[in-house]
Parts: structure tokens; sequence; C-alpha cells
């Protein structure tokens, strides 16, 4: 069984953990890096490794980022980028009660969450979360490092740019294209492209501010 260390010790880290226990490949939690050692009772069979600094090589190992995006939409790029630097693996993790297609195309470091659903032809970035029943619908183009909220539909021939936060039962319509830095509010429906760099919510989704 492969083992694999947790970037973060937060509470999508503790979620990520419950996937990995029921992964459609066998895996296993090595341990925990993190700035400090949690608290947190989850965590007490778990082994806390350290902080990131006490890492300068990861040649061979497996990790992967358990931090959300919710704050910070650059936060699990910079990550990624750190991680690849000190030569880490990034697996891809699928629930086993997800669905994948088997023409889909998922890359590292992602991961597919409890019943979440990718449809045929979808192509997902590095280093995103299909948070649980998130649905991808077929020919999807998710980029890098994208966090889809619990009961998020994109719904087909959409284009997603990098580093968008698409929270929890939020809806993107058919074919629309949303582009880099986007935050898109809970329960949103996005009838209409999205420029770069801003947030949106409501029903329709209205652009709101830009984000920095």
């Amino acid at each position: 069984m492969d083992k694999i260390i947790l970037i973060g010790a937060g509470g999508h880290a503790k979620s990520v953990a419950e996937v990995i226990n029921y992964a459609s490949e066998p895996l296993m939690v090595e341990g925990i890096i993190d700035p400090d050692r949690s608290d947190d009772p989850y965590w007490k069979t778990i082994d806390y490794l350290g902080r990131d600094d006490d890492f300068t090589d990861l040649e061979g190992r497996n990790v992967h980022i358990g931090v959300g995006m919710i704050k910070n939409l650059r936060l699990r790029e910079s990550i990624y980028k750190a991680y690849k630097q000190k030569n880490a693996n990034f697996p891809i993790i699928i629930s086993k009660h997800a669905f994948v297609s088997t023409s889909a195309n998922i890359n590292e470091g992602s991961i597919v969450m409890h019943q979440g659903f990718v449809n045929t032809g979808a192509q997902i970035g590095v280093n995103c979360i299909l948070n649980t029943k998130s649905t991808i619908e077929h020919d999807v183009i998710l980029g890098d490092h994208c966090h889809t909220g619990p009961g998020s539909t994109i719904n087909a021939d959409c284009k997603i740019g990098n580093n968008v936060f698409i929270s929890s039962n939020a809806t993107i319509n058919r074919g629309i294209t949303i582009g880099d830095n986007c935050i898109i509010g809970a329960g949103s429906v996005v009838t209409k492209d999205i420029e770069d760099n801003s947030l949106v919510f409501g029903v329709p989704a209205k652009f709101q501010r830009k984000i920095k």
C-alpha cells in the first residue's frame, strides 16, 4: 500500500484523509506537515512530521495538499510549486464512491471526493479539488488549482480558468467560460461568461467586484 503525506491539518485535510481511507487505489496517510502540531483529536493517531521548512527534498515520496482555497485563491498554487521544487510526487486521489469516466483526464495532485462525478471527455487540471457530490459534466475544461465545492455543478462544454473557487451548490450553465482567479458564490447560477479576477454571486450570478 502506498503512503502519502498530507500538507495541512485543517478541516479540509480531515476530509481528504477520509477519502484516502476509501480511495480507488490503496493509500494510507503517512503523516502530516503543518506549521504547528494540531491539537485536533482527529490527528492523534497520525504522525506529525514537522513544518514545511523541515523538508528540503521529498524525492520519491507522495504528498497531497490538504488546504482548501476559500480564503486565498493562490495559496494552493504556491504550495504546489514549493513542493514540486522539493521533488515530491502528487498522486491522483479518487474516492471509490466517485464516478470518473474512462475518457476523462485528471492531472496530478487532484482529488475527486465522495460521490463526485466526472463525465466523458472532461479535462481536470493539476492540484484541483472536486469536493463531495460535485459534478463535472462532459467536455468541461477545468484549469489548474481549482476548487469545486460540495454539490456544485459545471455543465457541459464549460471552460474554467486557473485558481477558480466554485462554492457549494453553485451551478455553471452549459458552455460558459470563466476566467482565472474567480470566486463563484454559494448557490449561484452562472448564465454569462465571467472575466478574470471576478467575484460573482446570485441567481442569476452578477458581478460584485474585482479580486486583487
